[in-house]
């Protein structure tokens, strides 16, 4: 299992060291390594510790304030029921978010820790990985910060929405909603807990058929709803439909 990770970071090491690689500065063309070593190899293990715990700061926090962004400006409208993202969604984005940001402070806490002996411990790292660290952090930090801004864009505007007579859905990865009417409801069906031979199971869930063949199985997607039962009872109620139990997805 680590063999494969371990041989994929080699090798995005090895292609930094040939496409980034670091050049020292003059001041320190005749540094020894070994002696870089002796002083700064602790403070490069110890990051760990702070790149860790602001990662699970920021996420935390960011993850917290998207939730109570998310839940407060809810959209008020006619609808019956509302699916919208889950915690578990924002709190991912928060986390990606996070590893775009956690450069920043990770310089400044080693700026503060080593003051006038921080550029000398870059060149040490830097001579260590043979790549220059500096010129990859901040594109790729961009990259990440604005792939999660992505996300971000189609997260606040997932949604499913249950009117009198109609179902809109506003997927994740779609730019226009779509529509479907309650009457083109052909089944409903309720799927117990599913056990696979791997050990793998699926949750209780709901599974709507509808006339054009298309279909929604509540456990897809990162919605969430406090009411699904409710709302499969009103959809069951307004099709003129039972609600059928099986222990398999009709796929």
């Amino acid at each position: 299992m680590h063999a494969p990770i371990e041989l994929a970071i080699s090798i995005i090491f090895i292609l930094l060291a040939i496409f980034f690689p670091y050049k020292r500065p003059q001041k320190y063309a005749e540094v020894n390594f070994e002696y870089l070593g002796k002083q700064y190899a602790k403070w490069e293990v110890f990051a760990i510790i702070p790149l860790f715990s602001y990662i699970g700061i920021i996420g935390y926090f960011l993850g917290n304030l998207l939730i109570f962004l998310s839940e407060s400006t809810q959209q008020k409208d006619s609808s019956l029921f509302h699916f919208y993202p889950n915690h578990f969604f924002w709190y991912g984005i928060a986390g990606i978010f996070a590893f775009g940001l956690v450069a920043i402070p990770m310089d400044l806490t080693y700026r503060f820790l080593l003051r006038e002996r921080y550029e000398e411990y870059l060149v040490y790292t830097n001579m260590k990985h043979r790549f220059d660290g500096r010129i990859i952090i901040r594109p790729l930090s961009t990259l990440i910060i604005t792939f999660s801004a992505a996300l971000l864009f189609f997260g606040v505007k997932y949604a499913v929405q249950i009117y009198p007579d109609k179902i809109v859905f506003n997927k994740f990865w779609s730019i226009k909603p779509k529509t479907q009417l309650i009457a083109d409801i052909k089944s409903i069906h309720f799927i117990e807990m599913i056990k696979y031979d791997n050990g793998q199971r699926l949750e209780p869930h709901h599974y709507i058929k509808f006339n054009d063949g298309t279909s929604w199985n509540t456990l897809d997607g990162i919605g969430v709803i406090r009411q699904e039962n409710k709302m499969i009872e009103y959809l069951a109620k307004q099709a003129k439909l039972k609600i059928d139990t099986l222990t398999f997805d009709p796929d």
